[in-house]
């Protein structure tokens, strides 16, 4: 079991935003650990983090993965004092086939998109910019998490957008690479009434 508090702020703000999407304390919410990557997943947005940093061994500086995150399930809870609780817990709902073909279905998704540009634009010209470049229309809804990301890159695939950031820390001595993963549609602004109405608020 881990617990996250603020002082951890990359992961706890990537959990933060996650238990949102997930519908916060009204539902059970899991996440999927793959490699030292966190992995966060709904219909419509998707999200991972991996955080590197430096350590001694045999006298030389090599990275590894700051979190233990093995190949595992976890569920996310908030505690009363707003910290967060990762527990390791398979869905008693999974059956051992059900939760590899989710383990690889999950990590799938964030493979193999094709570059697009980078993403520097203003909040005004944000979607516009995505919208014209990829033929995909992005809802409004998704702006407060696309701006958060930040100066990223930009990848699609099919009707699903991708941003990933690397961002070296040098004070912490850590490298922190967050991606979001978001399913669209291409040019349509239909078919996203059915997402939660939270996500305005994000």
């Amino acid at each position: 079991m881990m617990i996250i508090t603020k002082e951890e702020k990359h992961l706890y703000a990537f959990l933060k935003d996650a238990f949102k999407i997930m519908g916060g304390s009204k539902s059970q919410k899991y996440l999927l650990g793959e490699n030292g990557t966190l992995y966060f997943s709904t219909f419509y947005i998707k999200g991972s983090i991996n955080i590197r940093m430096l350590k001694e061994k045999n006298g030389k500086m090599e990275e590894v993965d700051k979190n233990s995150f093995g190949n595992n399930f976890y569920s996310l809870k908030m505690l009363d004092d707003k910290s967060f609780e990762l527990k390791e817990d398979l869905p008693k709902l999974f059956e051992d086939e059900t939760s590899e073909g989710l383990r690889t279905i999950t990590t799938a998704l964030f493979q193999n998109h094709t570059y697009v540009r980078e993403l520097e634009d203003t909040r005004t010209t944000l979607l516009s910019t995505i919208t014209k470049t990829t033929d995909i229309y992005v809802p409004d809804r998704f702006l407060g998490l696309i701006e958060k990301m930040g100066e990223c890159e930009l990848y699609m695939k099919n009707n699903m957008l991708l941003l990933k950031k690397e961002k070296n820390v040098e004070k912490e001595k850590i490298t922190v690479k967050t991606s979001m993963l978001f399913v669209c549609q291409h040019d349509q602004p239909g078919g996203f009434n059915d997402v939660e109405t939270r996500m305005q608020k994000l």
